[in-house]
């Protein structure tokens, strides 16, 4: 009479197949942009920066930009899709859009 064999030991090829697979098909290796950084400290100093924007109310989606304490544009309205923040003291977070791609930016005041 023969033995019979334990799953285990028909199995673990194909789990080691499957190991293989998920690691390899998991890891991304498209090659990404560099990142830009903008640094405004150098015009901004220690200022408050104000969101600016054309219309009543503030939406998504609507041209915004920045300006001073004293009323100078530093980011002018329409270089970003988006501004996350209505006043940036530290850093903001705003959307750019280029092509039909978002990016995601972080502006140091």
């Amino acid at each position: 009479m023969q033995r019979p064999i334990g799953y285990l030991k028909l199995l673990w090829p194909a789990g080691l197949w499957f190991a293989a697979l998920f690691l390899t098909a998991c890891s991304d290796n498209t090659p990404r942009p560099q990142q830009k950084y903008f640094d405004v400290s150098a015009s901004a100093g220690k200022d408050t920066l104000t969101r600016v924007f054309r219309g009543e109310f503030y939406e998504s989606g609507l041209p915004c930009g920045y300006v001073n304490s004293r009323g100078d544009t530093l980011i002018p309205l329409g270089r970003y899709a988006v501004c996350f923040s209505q006043t940036i003291v530290r850093y903001g977070i705003v959307l750019a859009k280029k092509d039909s791609v978002f990016e995601w930016i972080a502006i140091d005041a």
